[in-house]
């Protein structure tokens, strides 16, 4: 929605769009962020990153974001310069803020824009305003890194991101919209909705199957359900 206001009011041809690609980027993200460019009309840079060459990433201590996002803004910043851009904007909205985020100090450290932070935007604003625009997919769940289902202290390899993202996009195609697999050494915990329960009770075999094949040892389901950090009990 950012990219699409700036776009709207700077003109296309003032703005330019810069993706990260990485092991830690779901398929579907940038998939997506290919198409919304094009639609747009804005020039879209991908941005090679590998977080994995960070030590303090591969650790994956409790500040393992900070680490992350220092790095990959960097990357970010300089392409940004080379196209001759001088300012970089990020989507943070208010409600991150409620969120345990140690990257926000690399945000503020290299003086990334957040617009819409700023602008005391909460994700229904950013919802309304979107299929205000006339965009569809407007209620898309939240899509964050996939270095997020690990827990910390868990080391992160490249092996484990790829087991990871299979076991998502399984689940994906069987139609689960708001879920999470986490991970920890080989075992699976599943995340759903409570009202994408009765799909997984469905597909319980199905499940099964393909996360044993993929690799996972064990297979758990979380009864607490998928819910955002900030709405969990401490």
């Amino acid at each position: 929605m950012l990219l699409a206001v700036a776009a709207l009011v700077l003109s296309p041809s003032r703005v330019l769009a810069l993706t990260v690609t990485s092991e830690i980027v779901p398929r579907s993200d940038l998939y997506r962020s290919v198409l919304l460019t094009a639609s747009l009309g804005v020039r879209h840079v991908l941005v090679p990153f590998d977080p994995l060459a960070l030590q303090a990433f591969r650790q994956n201590p409790p500040d393992r974001c900070y680490y992350c996002k220092l790095a990959m803004y960097e990357e970010l910043l300089g392409a940004a310069y080379r196209e001759g851009f001088r300012t970089l904007a990020d989507g943070t909205i208010l409600e991150d803020f409620l969120e345990d985020r140690p990257g926000f100090k690399a945000i503020y450290e290299l003086d990334i824009a957040i617009p819409l932070a700023e602008a005391a935007f909460y994700k229904r604003h950013v919802r309304a305003l979107w299929q205000a625009l006339g965009f569809p997919d407007g209620h898309r769940p939240s899509s964050p890194c996939l270095a997020t289902r690990f827990p910390p202290g868990e080391p992160i390899t490249s092996s484990k991101l790829r087991l990871v993202s299979a076991a998502e996009d399984f689940l994906r195609s069987l139609g689960f919209e708001r879920f999470r697999v986490r991970i920890k050494a080989n075992e699976a915990r599943l995340e759903v909705v409570p009202e994408e329960e009765p799909l997984l009770l469905q597909e319980r075999d199905l499940i099964l199957a393909r996360f044993k094949e993929l690799g996972f040892k064990k297979v758990f389901f979380d009864l607490e359900g998928y819910l955002s950090p900030r709405l969990r009990s401490p």
